[in-house]
């Protein structure tokens, strides 16, 4: 969700396209919002189409964030690379102005609002209590949980760059996530940071060998389309169906999504899909603001 710069990669445009595109259907396609601190549940009959459609749409959510952070961890090690970052003062400094400041003010003054006026908080005996709770502190049915989350993984990414070895590096990843998996809620983003700070590395450790995949020949449409078929046959079906609470499962399937808009990349640049076009351009040049923004509108609708 980083702005378009002028030195960019034509596989991280792509997968940030396609992954603003999956976000937005996949926030506008949901009709429960039911959480502790407040929600809307909308009664109503799916027909078999509609079915489909959310079948779908749980097949977007199954990877879609691991996405945003596994680009997220290659444009930052693109940028590490190009000796951005150095100091750590000016690198957080810039972070809080890029995630924290949207954060607090799309929470205020467009989310909340939004909620609020939509029923959101229709039965709650202290809405303020909720608000706080639900949206800043626990990120209860928060989509804004990403950008504080992104802010942490920031933070520890780069003290790990900077104190730690490779080897100490995986053993950190390992550590945090296995906490994770021990916190029962995303207290202030941690839950989530520590958790996907691992599809943040994989980025990082993409980059590095970016070079190295780009010489692999994809030209065959058949490798493209046999990895789109095994990813939502084989492990889409046993992840939904059997182990669809199970985080380490989901880290899996995580993973095998990330590969899957890997190959989706390829093969738009293959066909020389045009990321200059008008449409790509927009959504390329507000993605941010189109994640911000987008699913507080779900509520009134």
């Amino acid at each position: 969700m980083n702005k378009v710069t002028k030195k960019t990669v034509y596989e991280y445009d792509a997968i940030r396209l396609i992954a603003t595109v999956l976000v937005v259907l996949g926030h506008f396609a949901y009709t429960t919002m039911q959480t502790a601190y407040g929600g809307i549940v909308i009664n109503v009959q799916y027909s078999e189409v509609q079915q489909l459609i959310l079948l779908i749409v749980r097949l977007i959510y199954s990877f879609h964030m691991p996405l945003f952070i596994f680009l997220a961890g290659a444009l930052y090690e693109m940028g590490r690379k190009g000796g951005k970052w150095e100091s750590f003062f000016v690198f957080i400094i810039t972070k809080a102005r890029r995630l924290l400041f949207p954060f607090v003010s799309v929470t205020i003054f467009w989310l909340l609002p939004i909620k609020y006026f939509s029923g959101y908080y229709s039965v709650s005996n202290s809405i303020i209590k909720d608000m706080l709770l639900g949206q800043v502190v626990f990120f209860e049915n928060c989509h804004l949980w990403y950008v504080v989350s992104l802010f942490w993984i920031f933070q520890i990414s780069w003290i790990m760059d900077k104190f730690l070895s490779r080897r100490f590096k995986v053993a950190a990843i390992i550590g945090l996530f296995c906490i994770a998996l021990l916190i029962p809620v995303n207290f202030l983003g941690f839950k989530k940071a520590f958790s996907y700070l691992v599809y943040f590395y994989a980025g990082k450790v993409y980059e590095r060998k970016r070079t190295m995949f780009s010489k692999i020949d994809f030209r065959s449409r058949k490798l493209i389309i046999s990895g789109i078929c095994f990813y939502t046959i084989f492990i889409y079906g046993i992840y939904l169906f059997l182990f669809r609470n199970n985080d380490i499962v989901y880290s899996f399937v995580a993973f095998a999504g990330i590969g899957m808009m890997l190959l989706l990349s390829y093969l738009l640049k293959r066909k020389s899909f045009n990321m200059g076009a008008c449409l790509p351009k927009i959504i390329l040049k507000n993605s941010y603001g189109i994640y911000l923004f987008a699913d507080p509108v779900n509520y009134l609708i």
